[in-house]
């Protein structure tokens, strides 16, 4: 039932303390792209 479905945020972010800094940056970027977002939204995600 509706009243059952849960809506989830996933929040994505880097840490100040990450050893590959650059990559996280980049992959947290590529997350708001194109490419990523038909990707979860194929897989059920909703758009933010």
């Amino acid at each position: 039932p509706d009243a059952q479905n849960a809506i989830a945020d996933y929040p994505a972010a880097t840490l100040k303390t990450s050893e590959h800094s650059e990559a996280a940056a980049a992959f947290v970027e590529w997350l708001s792209g194109a490419e990523a977002q038909k990707i979860l939204r194929a897989a059920g995600f909703q758009q933010p």
